[in-house]
């Protein structure tokens, strides 16, 4: 009984976030350098460069 509460509480919940992770990147698009956007902009002159990151 304490085995099987265990694994409800535990195991299961990290295998079902798990299984869902790998779903998403399964369904995502192949990753194309000339055409995918970067989540981030250069701001600043040449010597002062920040990024900032978009969401």
């Amino acid at each position: 009984m304490t085995l099987l509460l265990i694994s409800i509480v535990f195991i299961l919940p990290v295998v079902a976030i798990a299984s869902y992770q790998h779903y998403k990147i399964s369904k995502q698009p192949v990753y194309n350098a000339k055409e995918t956007l970067l989540n981030y902009e250069i701001i600043g002159s040449e010597k002062t460069n920040l990024f900032c990151y978009t969401v």
